[in-house]
């Protein structure tokens, strides 16, 4: 899941501004809208919202990597551009504090909310307030290949870290002269390293990274554990891919599905029906299980959602809840996860699947219940930087996992003291 860290916008933004009405972003009746999703998604339900409501939208694609930027920009400039955007959950902080979206807690009830995913309305809240309502769901899944488990005499998914551990081992072999390796992560230097790690801690350890005021308490909860589990697994177990310091998520995809490794940790929809259906590659031994932990009958996830929020300076900020209510109806859900396979933000669409006869469908919303998102952290972009460096410092055996960590905790604490 990429990061967009936050850059120095103040000689962009007139540039910028002066250049909206070039790039379509004058004011108008319509409500104008930034999005993320294909146009065969949007254009049917805005198409039906306009039906509803009388109320126009005029989307705006604008790739993820533009999207921080973009909004800022408006957020700085304060008129015009857009009225709905769609963020990153981790922006949410920075966002909300700089007063560039809406607070919106007092426009949805708890009727509005109470089908959704715990997990996915913390990702939109900051400081104990509601920006926004989440889009999509977007979490970590644990995947393993069958054939590998079979040709190895296993017989069921791990159901705990120490399983993984024994299961990687065993996995890890020659098979005709080709290297199988146990797992293989997305451990280079990036946000997908942060992702993995929390997620591990928490499987760990449920008590909080951080606390209220943005301060590490990593060092303290499962964090530790985590680094030293994830170096084991590198080099004294030896049954990782040692390229797992160098992959993104999309590059431990691909390994995975030619068959290069038999487990993995990865976003949902790692497998598109097409390969399934095609056997592509390893696609159709590839299977979904719940995340092990280091607790029976206990799981956990990551999430990574995006969501809409309405940016303060907008003067329809009426027709913009309207919208924000309508894309989160568990109707609608329904319609964008059968059209785009984005997972819902309501468990109802996934109940009715699975009692359809969905045993994925029952999986996938178990998992979802227990998922938590990432902290809420004004200077998250530089907290995860901080964190990255010291955590592939451990990785590397540059440093040992308490050491790296505790540096990380010193230097983290230094920019919340210097920020308050």
């Amino acid at each position: 899941m990429p990061l967009c860290p936050f850059r120095s916008l103040a000689p962009l933004i007139a540039a910028c501004f002066l250049a909206l009405t070039g790039c379509g972003q004058t004011e108008t009746e319509d409500l104008v809208v930034m999005w993320g999703l294909e146009a065969r998604i949007t254009n049917p339900l805005l198409a039906q919202f306009l039906e509803e409501t009388g109320i126009t939208v005029r989307p705006t694609l604008v790739p993820y990597a533009s999207r921080f930027e973009k909004i800022a920009t408006a957020g700085i400039a304060g008129a015009g551009g857009f009225d709905v955007v769609m963020v990153d959950t981790i922006w949410i902080p920075q966002f909300a504090s700089a007063g560039w979206i809406a607070d919106v807690s007092g426009d949805f009830s708890e009727a509005d909310t109470s089908g959704i995913f715990p997990g996915m309305l913390d990702s939109l809240r900051f400081g104990g307030r509601l920006y926004g309502l989440p889009m999509y769901t977007d979490a970590k899944f644990f995947y393993y290949n069958q054939a590998h488990f079979q040709a190895a005499g296993i017989t069921a998914p791990p159901a705990n870290f120490e399983q993984f551990t024994e299961y990687a081992i065993r996995l890890t072999r020659e098979v005709d002269g080709r290297r199988i390796w146990g797992t293989v992560w997305a451990w280079k230097q990036a946000e997908g390293l942060i992702c993995d790690w929390m997620l591990l801690a928490h499987a760990i350890d449920p008590a909080p990274l951080f606390d209220e005021q943005g301060r590490p308490r990593f060092t303290e909860s499962g964090g530790v554990r985590a680094l030293e589990w994830m170096v084991d697994l590198l080099h004294r177990h030896k049954a990782a891919d040692p390229a797992s310091m160098t992959f993104t998520e999309n590059e431990v995809r691909d390994h995975f599905l030619s068959g290069r490794s038999a487990m993995m940790f990865n976003w949902e929809g790692v497998v598109t029906k097409e390969e399934a259906a095609n056997q592509q590659q390893a696609a159709a031994d590839i299977r979904r299980a719940l995340v092990p932990t280091a607790a029976p009958d206990h799981t956990t996830s990551i999430l990574g959602p995006e969501g809409m929020a309405i940016m303060a300076s907008t003067s329809k900020r009426e027709q913009a809840i309207q919208l924000l209510r309508f894309l989160t109806r568990p109707e609608v859900q329904k319609q964008i996860y059968d059209i785009g396979r984005d997972l819902p933000i309501q468990r109802q669409v996934l109940i009715d699947a699975a009692s359809a006869g969905g045993d994925e469908a029952e999986l996938i919303r178990r998992q979802l219940e227990e998922a938590v998102a990432r902290p809420a952290l004004v200077h998250y972009s530089r907290i995860s930087d901080i964190l990255q460096a010291e955590i592939h410092r451990a990785l590397l055996q540059e440093k040992t996992p308490r050491q790296a960590l505790d540096d990380a905790a010193q230097r983290i604490g230094a920019l919340v003291r210097d920020a308050s």
